[in-house]
């Protein structure tokens, strides 16, 4: 049997992810399960989903996967490296737990060079580099550059090149990475399929959240055009209040939450007071060294309580959204075999106390700004194909 898994978000899903999906099929053969580690309900670009997780998950199955498995928050969240080695590990931890099963990972790159990535992934893990990442950070020589921008010069100065700038390039190496990182490269087999064609995640979503569905149904498949059919996108400015007071009620010493520092905490601070909406404080915070994606992270992250130290860790807990009649044949298999504690139906599971707390909170604060009562995604269950 063989396995081939997607990481995505889906948000929305376009007709670049059909082909994806139909790739797979072509590439691994029709006997393939389809697996999808696909973000909840708060996506990476520090924001809430326009849809929720369960009617992303109902428009992947309806165009061809066989099993949609939540990435769960604060991983969904997390910067490119903490994103990839939250969903690569929980597939790890699927993979590792059963043998005799041949597991893949599919992802699309701009470049659609497989070795370039591996050699990224390579350089990432260099001794050198990490040392010199460590040092920079502690001598702080220009407070004005960015991450990205300091990441970039030090990987020219050890290697003699340029980082991979690209987004899916990105995050095909920080994949790979993570799949060295974790051993499991002699278990998952990676390969990238070149993105073509126009559409893209933000037209999408911009084009549903201005309710111009004509443009939307020329990049959706008909699925999810009658899927999404009366819903209302989901705006993160609608957490606004929930944000500020957050701000306002935290002291100084409780900025240990993931990327928040005292400058950038005062700045938020002093932001919010002169802003009436989230996008505004964004842009009244911004600086050349922050990308406005991180700082919307880190105001979630300080919303929730988030720690690097969490994100560092491998989720042990994954909730089932959607399921093909193969899927839930694949699902009734391996239950119990994996090596993360459990795969649960629904967020009703009781075994989920204690280990899924953010997922929760942030789910409750997403069903008020999604127009649901708070306990909603705790009554649901997944998507099953019949």
């Amino acid at each position: 049997m063989k396995v081939t898994a997607v990481i995505a978000e889906y948000n929305l899903f376009h007709n670049g992810h059909i082909r994806q999906l139909e790739y797979i099929r072509e590439h691994d053969g029709d006997d393939t399960l389809r697996l999808v580690i696909m973000s909840g309900n708060y996506v990476q670009r520090g924001e809430l989903a326009v849809i929720d997780k369960y009617v992303r998950a109902e428009a992947a199955i309806r165009c061809g996967a066989d099993i949609v498995l939540e990435l769960p928050y604060p991983w969904s969240c997390g910067s490119a490296e903490y994103f990839s080695r939250g969903a690569v590990g929980l597939y790890s931890a699927i993979a590792s737990g059963l043998p005799g099963i041949e597991f893949r990972l599919c992802f699309g790159s701009e470049s659609g060079d497989l070795s370039k990535l591996v050699k990224t992934a390579e350089c990432l893990l260099d001794d050198r580099y990490i040392s010199a990442i460590g040092s920079e950070r502690i001598r702080k020589t220009d407070r004005s550059e960015s991450d990205i921008r300091m990441r970039d010069r030090i990987f020219r100065e050890c290697f003699g090149e340029n980082m991979p700038r690209l987004p899916n390039d990105i995050l095909g190496a920080e994949y790979i990475k993570a799949l060295s990182e974790l051993d499991t490269f002699h278990k998952i087999i990676p390969y990238t399929v070149k993105r073509v064609g126009d559409e893209t995640a933000s037209a999408s979503r911009v084009f549903f959240m201005s309710r111009n569905m004509k443009a939307l149904s020329e990049i959706c498949p008909d699925q999810v055009m009658r899927l999404i059919d009366g819903y209302t996108a989901v705006s993160t400015e609608r957490i606004y209040q929930a944000i500020y007071l957050r701000l306002m009620l935290s002291g100084i010493q409780e900025r240990h939450t993931d990327g928040m520092t005292e400058d950038l905490f005062y700045r938020f601070r002093k932001a919010a007071d002169r802003s009436s909406g989230f996008a505004e404080l964004i842009g009244k915070a911004a600086t050349k060294k922050y990308t406005d994606a991180r700082l919307r992270r880190v105001l979630l992250h300080n919303l929730f309580g988030v720690t690097s130290a969490e994100l560092r860790k491998i989720p042990d807990y994954t909730i089932v959204l959607g399921l093909s009649s193969a899927g839930r044949k694949f699902l009734a298999s391996f239950r119990g075999r994996c090596d993360i504690p459990f795969i649960a139906l629904s967020q009703s599971d009781r075994r989920l106390d204690g280990i899924g707390e953010y997922e929760r909170c942030a789910d409750k604060l997403y069903a008020l700004a999604a127009g649901y009562f708070p306990g909603y995604f705790i009554t649901k269950h997944p998507y099953v194909e019949t």
